[in-house]
């Protein structure tokens, strides 16, 4: 969660002083919200912790370059059909995740990868089942291909 990222952040980033730095955080933060309402992983919490550890991020290392990437959930239920099923909950809350991480992206001037966008459209060719086998946040190696083609393409 943003909130164990905080907690680590001196430590596990800032003490090795990168000159660049990739950030993918926020769906365990929404599941979390979604299943228990802890408040440390609501919407507003993350925004704000997120904005809390990139504002520190570069007043301590003013010369970083940073690449956020979205959370994402994989899936074909958006919650039209079935409103009360946890995927369908899960996609409703995700966007405002996402909108933090955007904002975030034009507030300190970051590469973004969009994952969810483009996990969505591969969707549309191929099941998720082809990029997530067994649940819908831990993709396998095909997964993980579509995502480091997407971060050489923001670092290109």
């Amino acid at each position: 969660t943003v909130e164990d990222l905080r907690s680590r952040w001196f430590d596990d980033t800032l003490s090795f002083q990168p000159d660049w730095l990739s950030v993918k955080i926020g769906i365990n933060d929404c599941h979390r919200w979604v299943a228990e309402k802890r408040e440390l992983q609501s919407p507003a919490k993350f925004a704000e912790i997120y904005d809390e550890i990139l504002s520190l991020t570069v007043k301590k290392l003013p010369g970083i370059k940073i690449l956020l990437i979205d959370p994402f959930y994989a899936g074909l239920d958006d919650g039209k059909e079935i409103p009360e099923s946890y995927r369908g909950k899960v996609f409703k809350i995700l966007s405002e995740y996402l909108k933090t991480v955007e904002a975030m992206t034009k507030k300190y001037k970051t590469l973004h990868v969009r994952t969810q966008s483009i996990f969505l459209e591969h969707f549309k060719y191929q099941s998720p089942m082809v990029f997530f086998p067994n649940e819908p946040v831990h993709p396998n190696s095909a997964g993980h291909t579509l995502i480091a083609e997407e971060v050489f393409k923001a670092l290109s």
